[in-house]
């Protein structure tokens, strides 16, 4: 049963993960903030996979700069 939860929860994450790269940054806010009000145990795995998009972004930014 453990694994089955497990896999339903990580869907819903990579799923709204998915929906939050696709959007434009100004719908970004409204999206966590809808997960948070849904999902508030998934939350901190979400910010986390967001914050780590958003530097490897500013990594690749600052590689083609160069």
């Amino acid at each position: 049963m453990k694994a089955a939860t497990n896999t339903e929860r990580w869907r819903v994450l990579s799923d709204w993960h998915s929906t939050w790269l696709a959007a434009p940054a100004e719908d970004r806010v409204q999206l966590r903030a809808s997960f948070a009000t849904e999902h508030p145990d998934l939350l901190q795995m979400a910010d986390d996979l967001a914050r780590a998009d958003t530097n490897r972004a500013a990594v690749d930014f600052r590689r083609e700069l160069s």
